[in-house]
């Protein structure tokens, strides 16, 4: 399958999108984001499920294997390790059997949902199917929330982002169909879009953590909404700001190091940079821009001497 620019681009802004509602002192963005942020990863990596390419299990999960529980394993020694480094006294044994405290877990719970999603798309491809499975794995993530079943490692989200998983597969042709050529429409979709989820959120103070498995069940049509939104956008931008398509496209197509190590970053930011800039705007917009260009970096370096740390069995022209 022909990889979808747009889809990469709006990855891309995702990625922005998930630094932003990372950092602190921002909780309305904060929780407008969290509606739909890494549900649209999730939809987007069921859209790019290619069956006719994978066949058979044991090609697809040793593929899957490299490129994301190895990245996992990496970048939670480095966090892990990195903690420590930090405050020598931290006690580490909590992360080690509860999972890592960084947006690293969706590393893990991606590979599970591939690995789950595979399996029963193998049992039946039919639509009809694939629709009961996602009101089944929704029902188990909504009965897990509801009892307060928290498993280590954000086990308990696996259910939920697998469903999100299969409706990006569910819903690849329409995704495909959903921009237009109107670029006057997509920028104004978009902005609509969003604008009602960052209302909702507004007078509801609703607020998805997809990690800890609590979403409520207006929060799937907000991920929805969300996912046609940010699409809608990069559409636009795609044709009419070639500049800023090509940051986002590049950041879209490379996104491992982004996920795994942006709180790091953050976190490092406001322990030794924030103390030293007293403006709250100044130190933000310096805080997203360092972030994105350490892990840019990172991703870089990596796939010139390492690539099998961020998920490439190979050096890959960038």
């Amino acid at each position: 399958m022909k990889r979808d620019k747009s889809i990469d681009i709006a990855k891309g802004i995702g990625i922005c999108l998930m630094i932003i509602g990372h950092m602190t002192g921002m909780i309305p963005i904060h929780k407008f984001i969290y509606q739909f942020h890494m549900p649209m990863f999730l939809i987007f990596s069921g859209y790019f499920f290619n069956s006719q390419k994978w066949t058979n299990f044991l090609p697809f999960a040793k593929v899957r294997f490299k490129q994301l529980f190895i990245p996992y394993i990496t970048f939670t020694f480095i966090i892990l390790l990195s903690i420590k480094l930090i405050d020598p006294s931290t006690d580490i044994t909590g992360y080690i059997l509860q999972g890592p405290p960084h947006a690293v877990w969706f590393l893990l719970s991606l590979f599970l949902s591939e690995i789950i999603f595979f399996t029963l798309y193998k049992i039946n491809n039919k639509q009809i199917y694939i629709l009961i499975c996602i009101l089944v794995l929704i029902t188990i993530g909504q009965l897990l929330y509801l009892n307060n079943i928290d498993l280590p490692y954000s086990l308990s989200a696996v259910p939920i982002c697998t469903a999100f998983y299969a409706i990006g597969h569910l819903l690849k042709e329409y995704l495909s169909k959903l921009k237009s050529t109107n670029q006057v429409k997509n920028i104004s979709y978009g902005t609509i879009y969003l604008s009602i989820i960052y209302v909702y959120v507004l007078i509801t103070n609703d607020h998805t953590e997809l990690a800890g498995n609590k979403i409520q069940i207006t929060g799937y049509l907000t991920a929805l909404l969300g996912t046609f939104g940010i699409i809608h956008l990069s559409e636009f931008i795609n044709y009419k700001i070639p500049y800023i398509r090509s940051i986002l496209n590049w950041i879209g197509r490379n996104s491992i190091p982004f996920i795994g190590l942006n709180i790091l970053f953050i976190d490092l930011l406001d322990l030794y940079l924030r103390p030293h800039i007293s403006g709250f705007i100044i130190y933000k917009c310096l805080q997203i821009l360092i972030t994105i260009i350490t892990c840019a970096c990172i991703n870089m370096i990596a796939n010139k001497y390492f690539p099998q740390i961020i998920g490439k069995s190979r050096k890959v022209k960038l």
